[in-house]
């Protein structure tokens, strides 16, 4: 079987290919090692075994990008989903459909490559194995290297291998060595300080994100991401009741509360200031807790943020500072909302029948409503 690299040839089934293969018997060509194949609206890059799709590739689409280890041309296991540049999903993939959402593992780390230095860097690599010309790594991520004035940067991304495993962290080299996660071809996760790919030493969640944010304020968001469970398979079914399905917030924005006005009036009244904590999944606050039930996302010319569909109740008359209401009210709608270029954050509050309940002005942590906005498209925000 003799190799060669090919640009844009017909196929026998009527795509188009462009990349390593072979010519067999009959003179058909046959896609073998790292190649492109194009259908009507999208593309499939990655690698391919006489033909089939066989290990780590790129589906990509107008909008989103799916990159998932594939076998006999599906996608079954790790894989991720970018849609307009979010991460939205991550985790298990049977027939390149999401059946077990991991992203609470790795989100924390896709911001950091969004507000790094290099984001506008290409965050697409392939490498391959010089005889086989097959896939050795696809990285969705930044190559490492050395810049113009002598510096060395790491390898940062999602490195997806041939075995069916994803390693997600930074690394000096391509070797994979350093404090990393590790979601392995048998389902199983290992997250931990690593040497060759040997764990050396093994490490919770939150130990990890102490490794790579310096500043508080910016860990301080996923506080609550859970540790992984050692020898347990992520790749098994989880319904609603299983182990993983949270029933707290895994991210949660800081929500610094000054003056209250009632029934959508313009008279705002100051009260003792209160720390709520707006959650992905709960909005917490001394007075009641609202549970999240769907997002709609707000960007218009005098507004941007989000309006959440959430069930829960309210008690009025605890509010400090201000007359008391003894009035414990059921909420339905609680809309996030900024204007342009202001840095006061406020909070409409409707009842079950739309009427309006209070609206709240108060103030958020620098970008807290961008990142909680970012955070909240990944969950609601589909293709």
């Amino acid at each position: 079987m003799k190799l060669e690299k090919v640009d844009k040839i017909w196929l026998q089934d009527g795509k188009t290919y462009t990349g390593w293969g072979y010519y067999n018997d009959i003179g058909n060509f046959i896609p073998q090692g790292c190649g492109k194949k194009y259908y009507n609206d999208y593309y499939v890059y990655g690698n391919y075994k006489n033909g089939i799709l066989n290990g780590p590739a790129i589906e990509s689409h107008n909008t989103y990008m799916k990159t998932i280890q594939f076998k006999d041309n599906n996608g079954n296991g790790w894989g991720l989903c970018i849609n307009r540049g979010m991460l939205i999903e991550f985790g298990y993939y049977r027939d390149c459909k999401l059946k077990t959402n991991l992203i609470d593992f790795v989100y924390w780390y896709y911001t950091k490559l969004e507000d790094s230095s290099r984001a506008s860097q290409n965050m697409l690599s392939m490498y391959t194995f010089n005889d086989t010309k097959e896939v050795a790594e696809l990285l969705i991520g930044y190559k490492g290297g050395t810049t113009t004035f002598g510096l060395s940067v790491p390898f940062m991304g999602f490195r997806f291998k041939p075995d069916g495993s994803v390693w997600v962290g930074d690394t000096a080299t391509r070797k994979l060595s350093g404090t990393l996660i590790h979601f392995c071809p048998n389902g199983e996760i290992e997250a931990g300080f690593f040497v060759d790919g040997i764990l050396k030493r093994r490490m919770g969640i939150q130990n990890i994100l102490n490794a790579y944010f310096f500043e508080e304020e910016d860990r301080s968001a996923f506080k609550n991401i859970p540790d992984v469970i050692i020898n347990h398979n992520y790749f098994e079914s989880f319904g609603e009741d299983s182990i993983y399905h949270l029933k707290k917030n895994t991210y949660t924005m800081d929500y610094h509360v000054l003056e209250l006005a009632y029934n959508g009036s313009s008279e705002f009244n100051k009260i003792d200031k209160e720390l709520w904590k707006i959650g992905d999944k709960v909005i917490i606050t001394p007075h009641g807790n609202l549970n999240i039930i769907n997002a709609v996302f707000v960007d218009q010319s005098n507004l941007v943020g989000i309006e959440l569909q959430v069930n829960g109740k309210i008690n009025f008359g605890e509010f400090r500072g201000i007359t008391k209401r003894e009035k414990i009210v059921s909420i339905n709608t609680f809309a996030v909302m900024r204007q342009p270029n202001n840095a006061w954050l406020w909070i409409y509050a409707f009842d079950e029948i739309g009427n309006p309940v209070a609206t709240f002005c108060g103030h958020d942590n620098i970008d807290g409503l961008f990142h909680y906005v970012r955070r909240m498209k990944c969950i609601y925000k589909k293709f």
